[in-house]
């Protein structure tokens, strides 16, 4: 049997290498980075992550371990995505001191392990434009409530109103919130309504961190036939109406202002610093 010190200079020995394969790893990451954005290509790649994951995780043959192993792997990959946001956006990230997950927290669909990052606000208040240009920035997935829910129904939100009424819009609405509150690592743009039930926010906070576009109703675009928001008086109605929801339920309000890219970067700077990989 080895003696402690012997099994300790092996420990040593060990972290030495782990730390020169770390370094060589973010190195690799950052040269990754960087092709892809010279192709134009998204940063963020989940099913090569999850395929990564999976594969390097059943490879551990030792049960008690291969959970420790997983958590390892979470640590690396959560560590290589906010590195590839900090060389995205050019803000640097405040890097936890403590492990981002650990074995027992693993798969528990915490705020910390998913790190969405969700809009909320009226129609014409900009969240699927400033969504996609996040994500863009962040090497973020994208999901929109509305395009999915018209994906589903096969009509516009306005025919389907017509036809079929609120309440059943709204149990739809519920059900597209409750599949996309399941993803990861995704910016989420709600719809305007999505704030009207609790459900639906309960699901969006455990989500990720929740942001309130907040444009004045000077400059609020009109949406194209967009149920309960058609004219000018009907829309004013409806932010009076929700304005508290929308500023009870958010993390952040954004006062939004003509310039898409300062928005984009307050919410960018807020994130960065808030957000548990």
């Amino acid at each position: 049997m080895r003696s402690l010190e012997e099994l300790r200079a092996e420990i040593d020995s060990i972290d030495d290498k782990m730390r020169s394969l770390f370094i060589q790893r973010m190195e690799t990451v950052r040269e990754i980075h960087a092709l892809k954005r010279s192709a134009g290509a998204d940063v963020y790649d989940p099913a090569r992550e999850r395929q990564m994951l999976e594969k390097n995780e059943a490879l551990v043959e030792d049960e008690e371990l291969r959970p420790y192993y997983a958590c390892f792997l979470m640590n690396n990959t959560a560590l290589s995505r906010q590195y590839q946001r900090q060389l995205s956006t050019g803000v640097k990230a405040e890097v936890p001191s403590s492990p981002v997950l650990v074995p027992e927290t693993a798969g528990a669909g915490s705020a910390a392990e998913a790190g969405n990052l969700i809009l909320i606000g009226m129609p014409g208040s900009g969240k699927s434009t400033i969504g996609r240009l996040l994500a863009e920035k962040l090497g973020m997935r994208f999901a929109d409530v509305d395009v999915e829910i018209i994906r589903q129904i096969k009509m516009p939100i306005a025919d389907y109103f017509a036809a079929y009424g609120e309440d059943s819009f709204r149990k739809l609405e519920k059900e597209i919130i409750e599949k996309l509150s399941g993803l990861t690592n995704t910016v989420i743009a709600t719809g305007g309504g999505s704030v009207l039930k609790r459900e639906n926010m309960e699901r969006l906070r455990k989500s990720g961190r929740i942001y309130f576009i907040d444009r004045p109703m000077d400059f609020l675009a009109a949406a194209h036939r967009r149920p309960l928001s058609d004219g000018g008086s009907v829309l004013g109605e409806r932010l009076k109406e929700r304005y508290e929801l929308y500023a009870e339920e958010c993390d952040f309000r954004i006062e939004a202002v003509p310039d898409m890219e300062e928005n984009i970067d307050i919410i960018i700077r807020d994130y960065l610093q808030k957000e548990l990989p």
